[in-house]
């Protein structure tokens, strides 16, 4: 199947690759798009969905150690055990827990779904992917061009865009699985959400996106063309682009996408170095953003207000409870 062959199982073990691939559709598409017309509730649904994910990986994964009557665990393993236990154990100094035990309940699932992932067949993990990202895509522009004060499923313009933007290599990647006419869906739906990206959304994150991919397209060719000198190379690219940006400073400050997410992160630098060993504790982060939103004043002073910025962008702060380390 994801190498373009019949879509119709023909043997048991194809059966078992389709209702895989089936019900990770289902569950992706629950959670990328899950949303609550009654109260416009974006969060429920999307988390009803992560919750059944992760409970079908546990199911699957107890039902395979009964039958093989082992538990198979790496290194890698072991480092995701180590530090969801680091987590959970940074409540005892979070400033709130009670947010922070949410926080923590997402963080194990994501670990539990990482897990999941590097068991997967990588080319089956990426035709799902791709079929899944191929079917967000087309629902969420649709969906925006009927309801757009529903943005695509995700009820901010931040958050559509930047998931537009995750999802576009994999529509790239469909090109590659697939030998059908089909193909050219990956490259169409690209395409259109360029175009929904560039005339429609506010977000404009997307220009940030083209800057760094040019940077990271570069790197690749000076690396592929200099093998021996990639540490140098790399390097001097580095800061050739910091160079660039410190230049270009006065200008690019001005632009939106990059004030808003520059302001947020020299905050973020400013709560970390408070508690830079143990960090906030999980949670803690929302609780001591709020005493370092105007930092970044005093490190470049001209940045605009912060405050409507840190409101418009508090939910994705929030989830930079990555404060976990810092």
């Amino acid at each position: 199947m994801p190498n373009g062959g019949s879509l119709m199982p023909t043997s048991r073990t194809s059966r078992t690759d389709l209702l895989h691939s089936v019900l990770f559709v289902i569950v992706g598409l629950c959670i990328l798009q899950g949303v609550d017309p009654a109260t416009h509730s974006y969060v429920v649904p999307k988390w009803i969905g992560v919750a059944a994910a992760t409970a079908l990986i546990l199911v699957v994964a107890l039902v395979s150690v009964w039958l093989n009557r082992e538990i198979r665990l790496d290194r890698v393993d072991g480092i995701v055990a180590v530090f969801a236990i680091f987590a959970a154990g940074s409540l005892i100094w979070s400033d709130d827990p009670a947010g922070g035990a949410a926080h923590l309940g997402g963080l194990i699932a994501a670990l539990i779904v990482f897990c999941y992932a590097r068991r997967c067949d990588c080319r089956k993990l990426g035709f799902r992917m791709a079929l899944l990202c191929l079917l967000a895509t087309g629902i969420s522009l649709t969906w925006a061009a009927i309801l757009p004060e529903y943005q695509g499923g995700f009820g901010n313009e931040n958050r559509f865009a930047h998931a537009l933007l995750l999802m576009m290599p994999y529509l790239a990647l469909w090109v590659s699985l697939r030998q059908s006419p089909d193909r050219w869906l990956g490259p169409g739906l690209a395409f259109c959400a360029v175009v929904y990206l560039v005339a429609v959304n506010d977000s404009h994150a997307e220009y940030l996106v083209v800057v760094l991919l040019v940077l990271v397209v570069l790197l690749r060719k000076l690396l592929n063309y200099r093998r021996s000198f990639d540490v140098a190379t790399g390097f001097l690219v580095a800061a050739g682009g910091v160079a660039v940006a410190w230049v270009l400073r006065e200008h690019l400050l001005h632009v939106a996408p990059v004030e808003i997410r520059l302001e947020i992160g020299l905050n973020t630098i400013a709560v970390w170095l408070d508690q830079p060993v143990l960090g906030t504790g999980i949670g803690g982060f929302d609780f001591h953003y709020p005493t370092h939103q105007q930092t970044h004043l005093s490190w470049y002073p001209g940045f605009g207000d912060t405050f409507a910025t840190f409101i418009r962008c508090h939910g994705r702060s929030s989830q930079r409870a990555a404060a976990v380390p810092g």
